[in-house]
């Protein structure tokens, strides 16, 4: 009996960890003041089942390694053109506000297309340089899930 309670405990686990829920540790300091460096979040595996990551949206991102995992912000969508003009970001040419953010920072970037099938993705904490930054385009199946609000 106890077994067979253990057998469904782990059955149990393995569906909301390994289907549903994606336990996320947060490294760095890319994603303040949204996403405090050392705290532990679940992500939701599932989230882009019904519809797609949409902007502002903040999602899980599996490196090119598969190993690492990244925690970014939707801020454009394939065949949008996104640019940054002293810190504030435009998309098709209009700025866009982002009250997630505590300061923006003086990131500048000429405005580009976003390619098909990609997203444009960045941090929150936008005090760090752009050129020290983990950002820009994304091809969209490396998405791998969506951050609990």
């Amino acid at each position: 009996m106890t077994l067979l309670r253990i057998g469904m405990l782990a059955g149990v686990v393995w569906v909301l960890f390994g289907v549903v829920w994606m336990p996320v540790r947060v490294r760095g300091t890319s994603m303040e003041p949204t996403f405090r460096d050392g705290s532990v979040r679940l992500g939701r595996r599932r989230a882009y089942r019904r519809r797609p990551p949409q902007p502002g949206d903040v999602v899980i991102i599996r490196s090119r390694g598969g190993r690492t995992f990244y925690l970014k912000r939707v801020l454009a969508l394939a065949g949008q053109e996104v640019g940054f003009e002293h810190g504030v970001l435009h998309v098709g040419g209009e700025p866009v506000p982002e009250p997630y953010l505590r300061e923006l920072g003086d990131w500048t970037m000429p405005a580009q297309r976003v390619p098909e099938n990609s997203l444009f993705v960045a941090g929150d904490h936008r005090a760090v340089p752009l050129a020290e930054h983990v950002a820009g385009f994304v091809p969209a199946h490396l998405i791998m899930g969506g951050m609990t609000r």
